[in-house]
Order: structure tokens, then sequence, then C-alpha cells
């Protein structure tokens, strides 16, 4: 049969704590850095378009 030891309480707080801090990340952090990053993309294609735009109404003109 094998023995399990058993944790003392010190270390089983430690991993608990450490448990919480990635749930938190998955939860929080991760999708607000998602969020972050989709929003520079978009900010990029609008820059994009505005460029295109301006471009384009400066060839109408001639």
């Amino acid at each position: 049969m094998i023995k399990v030891k058993a944790l003392p309480p010190l270390s089983s707080l430690i991993i608990s704590w450490i448990v919480i801090t990635f749930i938190i990340l998955a939860f929080i952090v991760i999708p607000v850095v998602i969020f972050i990053r989709l929003k520079r993309k978009i900010n990029n294609i609008e820059n994009s378009l505005d460029e295109i735009k301006e471009r384009l109404d400066k060839d109408m003109q001639k």
C-alpha cells in the first residue's frame, strides 16, 4: 500500500494561494490583455482606412 504524506498547513496554504492567483489571471488579467490588443488592432485598421480615404479624396480632387 502506498502511503501519502499529508501536506503541512503552510504548504497547502501556499498552494491554495497559487491556485487562486492562476484563477484570477485566467478570468481577469488575460481577457483584459486580449481586449487591449484587439482595441489596438481596431485602431490601426481605422487609421489605415482614414489614410486610404484621404488619398482617395485627394485623387478625386485632381
